[in-house]
């Protein structure tokens, strides 16, 4: 058996996080995973770091074609959703550690992304069949603009929703006891 902090695996059975999980149950699989990467968790930043190396590994390939078919600006569509992906995993992980999704936090968030970008266009000047774009990197900060706002927006509406909820649980108390 294999033992970490908060990984235990043996032939039959995973013990992720504190809770038993069968092999055959993905379902449950992926409940304790999102459990160790969850509140809390020293691993949250590991996505937010494996995505940047994927990005960087992507961008070491010589004339990489974008696959699909083609059409006017087809890239800079791929670079959008790219980084909308990266300010959503920096929101998972670096925005849990500032705290509540204030502007501050926002703009924070989004030059960290937009500053990956950059470098990553950079980096790309010096690939062989690769350029550097400005255009490119317009595209991957308005991804990562989107891609915090988008987080946000989804976190926003979940305190809203448990709020009313609990209102309601607190409402619906109150005339029972009536």
């Amino acid at each position: 058996m294999t033992y970490s902090n908060d990984l235990a695996i043996d032939n039959r059975q995973c013990l992720i996080a504190g809770e038993r999980v069968s092999q055959t149950s993905l379902g449950t699989l992926w409940k304790a995973i999102w459990k160790v990467f969850g509140h809390g968790s020293r691993l949250v930043f590991l996505p937010v770091v494996a995505y940047v190396a994927l990005i960087f590994l992507l961008s070491s390939i010589p004339k990489l074609n974008t696959p699909g078919p083609d059409f006017f600006h087809k890239d800079k569509l791929f670079h959008f959703f790219e980084y909308v992906v990266l300010g959503v995993l920096l929101c998972r992980g670096i925005g849990r550690e500032l705290g509540p999704l204030r502007f501050a936090n926002f703009g924070f968030l989004v030059a960290v992304a937009a500053t990956v970008g950059a470098l990553d266009e950079v980096y790309q000047s010096y690939i062989p069949g690769r350029e550097m774009n400005i255009y490119d990197w317009c595209a991957d900060a308005a991804g990562a603009s989107s891609g915090v706002g988008l987080f946000a927006f989804v976190r926003l509406l979940r305190t809203r929703r448990a709020s009313h909820d609990e209102q309601q649980a607190l409402g619906s108390g109150d005339r029972e006891q009536t």
